[in-house]
């Protein structure tokens, strides 16, 4: 029997008729299959690449300039709005797409490896791949079968030859919303029409060959389109079909990568979409309406025969329901291959067997019904490409044709299809519409009998089989509307969503290369195809089969019915590969889906839209290690499934798996076994059994080595207009949230026993969604991204921490800290060296001489003052610089002297200062301070320092020094001039009458000393005072108020023999024998700064330049200037200070600046904060300062110097460091690849001075190991400590058999010792102190010591609408509270799953409530810090007015009634009355 003659549709021929003739040749397809195969050499490595997709979390620094997610009414733009693509660097970020391109040229060899496995595969082996079908007879046209259509070798032949022979046949049907018909086309009509096209596109628009043009199309306007796609093929032009649904951003950046100069589209389509816009606007665009184009003469055209390779089209799929967005290159030889083995598989359909009617249609014509827009890749590929190789008519329908009842049925009888494609969410539109109401279907019209027998495929589009919908569908729509044999026309056709659509497998009855014989073949295509599968086989990525006779042995939930898509279309091949290995799967497992097909288009680089910073995108087949043709190679489809008798098994997306690891024993070992979960399966199961759940997603989340689970559904009953007062119809609205929780929870436990950690809620289609094949659908990855940016629009959040919990490595039970006993026994086995951490004085360092020390022990800086003024009066004493005058002379010695004396005779004389009494000294002018203070010294008064850094923000200090007169009993204040006229503006002066109200204390009287008269006879009075007991070594001369970056306020006292011997040090190792200016003024309240600014100028004899600091902060280049007009060689600097005036500087002269300057000391009381570090030495690149100028130095309130990096630069003294270890009490330096990961840290010295430092265990005071973590001891060489007392650090006695009994001071403040090599030193270690945190800001949970600011850090990244420096955490009453201030009141909801996640991937710390309070609720100092024990008192006093609180951990809620007003929130406007409050502080009962 001749093989032609089979496809003469006027006969009647049986398949199994020419299945002997058949059979011989296909054994030849396997053979060159395998002949191509040994020509790829195999690899034998082991493929195992990391092409996992789940969640990586990273943390990245947000811009420090960017003004994002203010308050309402700003002028600024709320980029919470914008698209998910857009969000500006996420601080959790969803790096899957950065690897894409990465894993290519991997993907290549594994694809090698395939085809050497599948050419040396054996029968015993068993291993899951298809050989391609080849169909070994001539494809005829069906309309003329003696026409041979392999004979055209491009669509214009196609398209010609289909004009010539059927002219008028009708080829295209459009029809409205309505049925109506609104478009109809004949081939003939086709070809002019683009011809027309053509001709004005060539001679009027003036484009060539490979001109890649803009398809711009409705759709409604599916003719124009289809017109122009034919036009462009004409003339060889690349179409690239964009539609009006797509955002202004995909068609700008389609634009801009294609580099497109032209686009297409009509009049209305213009002046609706492009015409008032922006992207109207660009000149590199011109805009040409289509349908205008019969206006034009038409001219002859010089038609562009296609070859085989040239491009065709090129569609870019922005973010499909399950994937990023693709670029697909479609070439003639693709779409010639597609179409000619859809052809092959479509005509082979049996339906003129006996058994089977069919009605006459135009002699016997194809009619196919579709709601696929052709601009979509399967709608143009089975409704016009394909259409016109089989020469059958497609009708194009609406969407709303669908979901009016009964409209279907009547098309499908009217124009009697004999195809039909659709989607499960269309479709299921009139099924279930039939099943409400049949009525409606049968008299939809008058004299009409619905009769659907004339259908031979009724083609669904999926990516997994919903087998029982298809039995709906055929026993309840298809069948009682006259289709015969209904269960074999529902189709599912697997389309390949990675590769924009393209089908890859749907029912056919060509011969199976498998099926040997007749009754196999009838056995296998003929009967039910639906299989049953254990559902925990499939979670252990296994198939076991259960027969049908044994189904009473299982209950519903522990079977999963499977029914599957058919063999792979002809010419094409499958393999199920292993997701680690690579290797090809055995029978009865899961794997990937991976197929070889010359229908699949050529895939670009994807993610284009989604790589805002521009890497460099790789072609997929253009690689240089992909040495074989694309037509030889396997591509990874995305899916997950099996094949089962040859036929493919789809059971989810990749992407969409969920895996869950459970620890089983297993022959007394603990083994952790791996299960895998489908979203597909999991949402459907929800969707059944919670009937509240209209929709939802589940992803996964990776956190500290863990994968969670995380479930996001949309339920109706959330809705905004539903919403009132938490109520919803009589309903309390979170009770009823809470049980839908419960529910899910419930199925997710029961059925598939997967543990969430935590389940969102949002309202009826709001989760984001993506246009695809013509629906809309849930966008997974677009949900991850809005998951982890905190821009999910859920109204409510519930977590399972129970359940989540034993998966990470947060050890409960631990409740002894890092200072017990067994800690510190664990630490010394762990640490083998037995080396002390201690640091001593270097051994070059002179020791004080006697006559030094008894200077020191009998003098004050009030003897320094007087010999100065004495020996050389008229020399500089005090200068000033500004960058107006620049450097000026205020006062020389005697003059300074002198001012000094008549500020004494104004105390005695009006303020009227005794002895030993406390005056607080409130200046913002350094040089009226300066006279102040020594002032002070001659009469025996204690001066309080306290700085006003700026006069605007004085109404913010006023509680802070008014709580320091009360403390310390001050009798008065002494202010300079512009402090005095703030203080008397109304607001600060009631603002002060009432804080001390408050305080219950009388207010002290404030004096003003700017501009006090000068004395002569002052001075001879102020010879005659003598100090007496001032020289006193236990006599408090000072108090220094020092304020930490956490906001802590440490007062410390200071005796005159410990202020000259802080002064001798720094004269000795900073200074030297120089006689250049010291720098003074920026910081004068505490520390370096009060020693640089009123002592050491006058103990060094050296004039004292003073600079404001607010001066110094608006011009960093004020700082350089200074140094270069002064020649100074040292400068001391704080760090805060030190990074805004750097960032501020515009540049200097750095070749006299290197050359003068030795070094700019900064002093840290706390850890230095890395970022800032940072700043300074990005700062310092930029200015052209040499990179070792600057250098750290570690003070402490008790000694404002006690050691500093005096030979390396701060770029020397980092290192990173294993973050778990540093939480556990160890040291660890990482020196992996993973080390940027780890927190930096910076030394704060090497140089000791006099001091020595000893790292003390803080319990048990011993000196810790080298590797270990504890608190730092100082012992100061010159009694630089005073009395103990409950305003100041004390002093502690350190009990060590190798130190004699020393007396050591507690700094309060954690770090170690760790040394590091010096190239420059022979390799010789230095040991170099690392500071951490002060004790007080730690946290211990769970036997891990945390950092309060690291917590805190961390989670103001999460999301831009917190505020910056706007987070407090604390721990009272076992729980671990955050408080939020955030610019906005919008998706709170949506923040707490990212925030709880970072804690616990960050920090390994679990969060039990969160709560957001406006922007301006934290009480701050003026310089920015917050005053964290203010508003914990707040807190806890319930004043702290907060907009709503979560709790997270279900445990702590206290009582029913409580419950009652749990944690919801929702999208709608908060109210700010205490009587709507959420979760009250009080009923928290913390403190």
């Amino acid at each position: 029997m001749s093989l032609k003659s089979f496809f003469n549709f006027n006969k009647k021929t049986k398949l199994h008729d020419i299945e002997e003739d058949v059979i011989s040749e296909i054994g030849s397809a396997g053979s060159a299959l395998r002949t191509d195969a040994h020509m790829l050499k195999a690899n034998d490595v082991y493929y195992k690449s990391e092409t996992d997709s789940h969640t990586v979390l990273r943390f990245m620094k947000p811009s420090e300039n960017e003004k994002i997610h203010p308050v309402r009414h700003s002028k600024y733009e709320d980029k919470s709005k914008l698209p998910f693509e857009t969000i500006p660097d996420p601080v959790l970020k969803y790096v899957k797409r950065a690897r894409d391109a990465e894993l290519q040229p991997q993907l290549a060899k594994v694809s090698q490896k395939l085809f050497a496995d599948i050419s040396t595969a054996t029968a015993a082996e068993k291993l899951q791949f298809t050989v391609p079908r080849r169909a070994r007879f001539e494809i005829n046209d069906p309309r003329n079968p003696t026409f041979s259509m392999m004979a055209l070798q491009d669509i214009i032949s196609v398209l010609e030859y289909r004009r010539n022979k059927n002219p008028t046949s009708t080829a295209h049907i459009c029809i409205d919303k309505k049925g109506k018909e609104a478009v109809s086309y004949s081939w003939d009509k086709i070809l002019n029409r683009a011809k027309q096209f053509a001709s004005v596109a060539q001679n009027h628009v003036g484009l060539k060959p490979g001109t890649r043009v803009i398809l711009y199309y409705r759709k409604s306007e599916a003719s124009e389109y289809i017109i122009s796609i034919f036009g462009c093929l004409l003339l060889g032009i690349v179409v690239i079909p964009l539609s009006p649904s797509s955002s202004s951003e995909s068609l700008k950046l389609v634009v801009n990568e294609e580099k497109v100069r032209v686009a297409f589209t009509t009049e209305a389509t213009y002046r609706i979409f492009i015409k008032d816009t922006e992207v109207n606007n660009a000149k590199s665009l011109a805009w040409w309406k289509s349908n205008d184009f019969t206006n034009y003469k038409f001219e002859q055209i010089k038609q562009y025969r296609m070859r085989a390779n040239d491009t065709v089209l090129i569609d870019y799929t922005f973010s499909s329901s399950t994937y990023n967005d693709i670029k697909a290159v479609y070439t003639t030889k693709t779409f010639l291959s597609q179409m000619r083995n859809l052809t092959s598989s479509m005509i082979t359909n049996p339906a003129r067997q006996a058994g089977w009617k069919l009605h006459n249609f135009e002699d016997s014509k194809d009619v196919l019904i579709t709601n696929f827009h052709p601009s979509m890749p399967l709608g143009l590929i089975m409704g016009v490409f394909n259409s016109v190789f089989a020469g059958y008519c497609t009708i194009f329908c609406d969407e709303e044709v669908l979901k009016t009842p009964g409209l279907l049925a009547y098309l499908i009888t009217k124009y009697r299809c004999t195809y039909s494609l659709f989607d499960y969410a269309g479709l299921k539109q009139t099924v279930y519409n039939y099943q409400e109401d049949p009525k409606s279907t049968l008299s939809f019209k008058k004299n009409y009998t619905p009769n659907l027998s004339s259908l031979k495929l009724c083609m669904v589009e999926c990516e997994v089989v919903d087998p029982e919908f298809n039995i709906i569908v055929s026993d309840r729509w298809l069948q009682p509307l006259g289709t015969n044999n209904s269960k074999e026309v529902i189709t599912p056709i697997l389309c390949l969503r990675k590769f924009g659509g393209i089908p890859i497998s749907f029912k056919d009855w060509m011969i199976s290369y498998t099926n040997r014989q007749k009754h196999e073949r009838q056995m296998a295509d003929t009967c039910y195809q639906e299989i049953l599968v254990l559902k925990s086989s499939i979670e252990k990525e296994k198939v076991e089969i259960v027969p049908f006779l044994d189904i009473r042995k299982y209950s519903p939930n522990e079977v999963l019915c499977m029914s599957p898509f058919w063999y792979p279309i002809p010419e094409a091949s499958v393999a199920v590969v292993n997701e680690d290995s690579k290797n090809i799967c055995k029978v009865g497992e899961v794997g990937e889906i991976w197929v070889y097909s010359d229908c699949l288009p050529k895939l670009k680089a994807a993610s284009v839209i989604n790589n805002p910073q521009g890497e460099q995108l790789t072609d997929y087949e253009n690689n240089q290690e992909n040495k074989f043709e694309k037509n030889n190679s396997f591509m990874d489809s995305g899916l997950k499934g099996f094949l089962h008798n040859e036929k493919i098994f789809v059971l989810g997306n990749k992407d969409e798996q969920i895996r869950q690891y459970r620890k089983t024993m297993v022959a007394d070992k603990l083994m952790e076994e791996k299960y895998v979960h489908y979203s597909h399966y999991l949402i459907k199961k929800i969707m059944k059994y919670v009937p509240e759940i209209f929709d939802g997603v589940a992803f996964e989340i990776e956190i500290d080595k863990a994968v969670y689970s995380v479930l996001v559904l949309e339920s109706p009953i959330i809705k905004r207009s539903l919403i009132r007062n938490n109520r919803l119809k009589g309903r309390d609205l979170f009770s009823e949230l809470v049980k839908i929780t419960e529910s899910s929870f419930q199925v997710t436990q029961d059925i598939f026993k997967l543990d969430v950690l935590s389940i969102l809620i949002a309202p009826y289609k709001s989760l984001p969604r993506s246009r695809y094949m013509g629906i809309q659908a849930i966008n997974t990855n677009k949900c991850k991204l809005a998951f982890l940016s905190g821009n999910l629009p859920v109204s409510y959040v519930r977590f399972f921490m129970d359940s989540a919990l034993p998966k990470s490595k947060i050890n409960l039970n631990n409740s002894k800290g890092i200072w017990s006993k067994d800690a510190s026994k664990h630490h010394r086995e762990i640490i083998s060296l037995n080396v002390k951490q201690k640091m001593d004085p270097y051994k070059h360092q002179n020791k004080v001489s006697k006559a030094r020390e008894n200077l020191l022990n009998h003098f004050t800086i009030l003897d320094f003052l007087k010999t100065k003024s004495a020996k050389t009066p008229t020399s500089p004493a005090i200068l000033t610089f500004n960058a107006i005058e620049k450097t000026k002379v205020e006062l020389t010695w005697a003059h300074f002297e002198l001012k000094v004396a008549s500020h004494v005779e104004y105390m005695q004389l009006s303020v009227k200062a005794k002895a030993r009494s406390h005056i607080l000294l409130l200046y913002y002018d350094p040089l009226e301070f300066l006279i102040s203070i020594h002032s002070c010294f001659h009469l025996g008064v204690i001066p309080i320092p306290f700085q006003i850094r700026e006069i605007s923000q004085l109404i913010g200090e006023i509680e802070e020094f008014t709580k320091i007169a009360k403390a310390f009993n001050v009798e008065a204040i002494l202010v300079d001039h512009k402090v005095l006229i703030s203080l008397k503006s109304r607001d600060i002066s009631n603002h002060f009458q009432q804080t001390c109200i408050d305080l219950n204390m009388k207010a002290p009287k404030i004096f003003e000393t700017t501009g006090i008269p000068i004395s002569k006879r002052a001075k001879k009075a102020l010879n005659l005072i003598t100090p007496g007991e001032l020289n006193n070594k236990g006599k408090v001369a000072l108090i220094s108020i020092n304020k930490l970056e956490d906001g802590s306020i440490i007062p410390t006292q200071f005796s005159h023999s410990s202020l000259l011997a802080f002064c001798h040090e720094q004269k000795e190792f900073v200074i030297g024998n120089e006689e250049k200016p010291i720098i003074g003024g920026i910081e004068f309240s505490s520390g370096m700064g009060l020693l640089h600014t009123a002592l050491l100028g006058v103990y060094a004899g050296v004039p004292t330049l003073l600079i404001k600091q607010e001066n110094l902060c608006n011009n960093g280049s004020l700082l350089f200037e200074a140094i270069e007009q002064n020649s100074l060689s040292k400068v001391m600097i704080p760090l805060n200070i030190c990074q805004k005036s750097f960032s501020t500087a515009q540049g200097c002269n750095s070749i006299v600046i290197n050359s003068t300057l030795s070094s700019i000391i900064v002093p840290c009381y706390d850890r230095p904060i890395s970022s800032r570090v940072n700043s300074i030495i990005e700062d310092i690149a930029r200015i052209g300062l040499a990179p070792n100028k600057v250098k750290l130095a570690y003070s402490h309130p008790i000694n404002p110097f006690v050691c500093w990096n005096a030979d390396s630069s701060m770029e020397k003294m980092k290192d990173y460091f294993d973050a778990n270890q540093l939480r556990s009490g160890l040291v660890n330096v990482r020196e992996d690849v993973l080390r940027n990961r780890q927190p930096l840290l910076y030394g704060s010295g090497t140089s000791t001075l006099y001091n020595e430092i000893c790292i003390v265990h803080p319990e048990e005071k011993y000196i810790c190991q080298e590797g270990e973590i504890g608190e730092i001891w100082i012992n100061g060489k010159h009694g630089s400590y005073c009395e103990n007392n409950e305003l100041n650090s004390g002093c502690e006695l350190l009990v060590q058999e190798t130190l004699d009994k020393k007396s050591y001071s507690r700094t309060g403040q954690l770090g170690f010792i760790h040394h590091l090599k010096k190239k420059d030193q022979n390799m010789e270690k230095v040991p170099v102190l690392y500071t951490l945190d002060f004790i007080w800001n730690t946290l211990e949970l769970n036997g891990l010591n945390h950092s309060v600011k690291d917590i805190e850090e961390t989670i103001e990244l999460v999301h831009p609408n917190i505020c910056t420096d706007g987070c407090i955490l604390f721990q009272a009453s076992g729980s671990v509270v955050i408080l939020l201030e955030v610019h906005s009141q919008q998706k709170f909801a949506s923040l707490i799953p990212i925030i709880v996640a970072t804690a616990l991937a960050a920090h390994e710390i679990i969060l039990d409530c969160v709560a957001f309070v406006p922007k301006g609720t934290f009480l701050r100092r003026p310089t920015g810090e917050k005053r964290r024990a203010d508003i914990l008192k707040q807190w806890t006093g319930g004043d702290l007015k907060h907009m709503t609180s979560y709790l997270i951990r279900q445990d702590f809620l206290l009582n029913e009634d409580f419950v009652g007003t749990e944690l919801i929130g929702t999208t709608d406007s908060y109210d700010y009355s205490d009587e709507n409050l959420i979760i009250n502080s009080s009923q928290l009962n913390l403190l």
